[in-house]
């Protein structure tokens, strides 16, 4: 199984951890009730640490979006220039 490098900061705060997709990550630390009023009251972080940027483009409308939506979820049609999306590919890329 895969681990990010906050998976020791994880373990130290004392986070459940369970694998998702592959890779050891964090389902909570504690009573979800105390977790939430801590974020809500002071501040929290998402570990986005296991995804991976890609930037798709090409030389105008010369990527068929049939390419695209055929390796993501996504439906090209409310996708415009310069946008940005948090997408999940159909196969786990491990």
């Amino acid at each position: 199984m895969h681990q990010t490098p906050l998976i020791p900061a994880h373990r130290e705060a004392g986070a459940k951890l369970a694998d998702f997709a592959g890779r050891e990550m964090p389902l909570h630390y504690g009573s979800q009730l105390e977790e939430h009023h801590a974020v809500r009251r002071d501040a929290g972080m998402f570990d986005t640490s296991q995804m991976l940027a890609n930037d798709v483009g090409g030389a105008g409308p010369s990527i068929p979006a049939g390419q695209v939506t055929s390796v993501f979820h996504l439906d090209l049609v409310h996708v415009f220039l310069g946008d940005g999306r948090h997408i999940a590919p159909r196969f786990p890329a491990i």
